[in-house]
């Protein structure tokens, strides 16, 4: 168990032209964290395991930043926010073995909430709840190579699926997009069992991603309505950014350790 808090305050100058023209007081609130996990594991034979784990993590986090005019004393709507996020993960992962003591798998349901509350410069509540399944797979002491498949979500921030219009500056617009797909990682690792003298550590990886996410720019040479948005106006010379899906895309690494044993004296001339 598991509990964290903060509290800060800072004072920034922004400057424009050499000149002082307003400061932001940053205030961050309290972030207390509790997370929880049980592992419950159960012994059928002297090769056959079941294994449980339930997980809780709950946090709580705000955030507070006014941009205050020294001149004016009005605050700045584009500079500051002051918002409140909330989020709750449930997992529970059930583990056991195929073929005993060569491969295991295991199989994790996880349930998501996430919050965002807004109240300045607008009041506003964005909800967004994932229920998502993910799976592994390893082979060890398979022959000379040890190889695991897993699966793990690509999470996406609640607010890239707001179908509301970001114009807090009216020349950079961002919107969000409820057609958004979360994204997975499919994950392939192979290793060597056995070490010889020299290799210490031999990694080869392989991912394939799909769903992830891209932000496209859209430019304006002109006054420009906005019809989904309600006929907003864009101005000239503004851009309006939004996330989207983009193409499912594959990567390769590998990965290597080497040991060298030097013997003898070793002498150095200049």
């Amino acid at each position: 168990l598991n509990k964290g808090e903060g509290k800060g305050i800072r004072l920034d100058s922004n400057f424009t032209n050499g000149m002082i023209n307003n400061r932001s007081y940053t205030l961050t609130s309290d972030r207390p964290e509790v997370r929880i996990q049980a592992s419950i594991s159960s012994l059928f034979s002297n090769s056959f395991y079941l294994s449980q784990r339930f997980g809780l993590n709950y946090g709580r986090s705000g955030n507070r930043n006014f941009s205050v005019d020294q001149y004016t004393e009005s605050i700045d709507s584009i500079l500051s926010r002051d918002q409140v996020n909330k989020n709750l993960s449930l997992s529970y992962q059930l583990g056991f073995n195929i073929i005993p003591d060569k491969v295991g798998v295991n199989i994790t349901y996880t349930h998501i909430e996430e919050q965002i509350e807004e109240r300045f410069p607008s009041l506003s509540l964005m909800k967004k709840r994932f229920n998502t399944i993910n799976y592994g797979i390893e082979c060890y002491n398979w022959g000379i190579l040890r190889i695991s498949y897993s699966t793990s979500d690509n999470r996406v921030p609640v607010q890239y699926f707001s179908n509301r219009l970001n114009d807090n500056d009216p020349m950079n617009l961002s919107g969000g997009n409820p057609d958004l797909k979360m994204g997975k990682t499919h994950e392939v690792r192979i290793q060597p069992n056995k070490r010889n003298n020299h290799i210490n550590s031999l990694m080869f990886y392989y991912w394939y991603i799909t769903n992830p996410i891209a932000h496209t720019r859209r430019y304006f040479s002109e006054n420009t309505l906005l019809s989904e948005y309600g006929n907003y106006e864009a101005l000239a010379g503004s851009t309006f950014s939004l996330p989207v899906n983009s193409a499912d895309y594959h990567k390769l690494m590998w990965t290597s350790a080497f040991n060298l044993n030097l013997r003898g004296p070793i002498l150095w001339r200049a």
